[in-house]
């Protein structure tokens, strides 16, 4: 197997016949990437659009009217819930980012732009991408370098924080500590193609 040397004395395989991309004058070679296709199926947790789910099942819920439970000394009252149907979703077929790991500037933009091609290629998956963006260094969590590319979180609020961390600047030192499953939106596919690391 081929090792790739990253920083001091860390080896990662490495990827065979990995395109290298053009930015500006200089030649940015993508980080080490792992990544699969995911075939779907899996209850989706969260809020995905329309293009990342289909319906499991639907099924209706009956009115339930107010009532006490007691515990002990302890009364509590259970609202009454209105009749209503809950909806079960499963994700549809994507390319998953499993880990990667930054070579140096724009590698790791360019490396996650690659596997977006490659869901954009496949008639599948149609550009639909995931990622958890999780801290694996217990300083910096990754949220924010994938919110520039165009990735959303699974949960609006923490769109919102680095919604604002973008407005006011999107530096790199104060991104937001946040992580969390995200996914790519098709609105925002180009963006993540087009992305030149600045």
């Amino acid at each position: 197997m081929n090792l790739i040397k990253v920083r001091n004395y860390v080896l990662y395989p490495k990827i065979s016949g990995s395109p290298t991309f053009k930015a500006g004058f200089s030649t940015i070679k993508p980080a080490p990437v792992q990544f699969h296709k995911d075939k779907g199926g899996t209850i989706v947790f969260g809020e995905y659009p329309e293009d990342y789910q289909k319906l499991l099942q639907c099924e209706f819920v009956p009115y339930a009217p107010e009532r006490i439970s007691k515990f002990g000394n302890k009364k509590r009252i259970i609202p009454a819930k209105e009749a209503h149907y809950e909806y079960i979703y499963t994700l549809l077929p994507h390319y998953h980012i499993d880990k990667l790991w930054s070579t140096g500037h724009g590698s790791g933009s360019e490396a996650v732009k690659s596997i977006v091609k490659k869901s954009l290629n496949d008639p599948e998956t149609n550009g639909r991408v995931t990622v958890e963006a999780t801290c694996i260094d217990g300083k910096t969590a990754p949220g924010g370098f994938y919110y520039k590319l165009g990735f959303r979180f699974v949960q609006n609020d923490l769109n919102k924080l680095c919604e604002q961390w973008l407005n006011d600047g999107g530096q790199k030192e104060g991104a937001p500590f946040v992580t969390g499953m995200m996914y790519l939106p098709k609105e925002n596919i180009q963006h993540c193609v087009d992305y030149r690391y600045k």
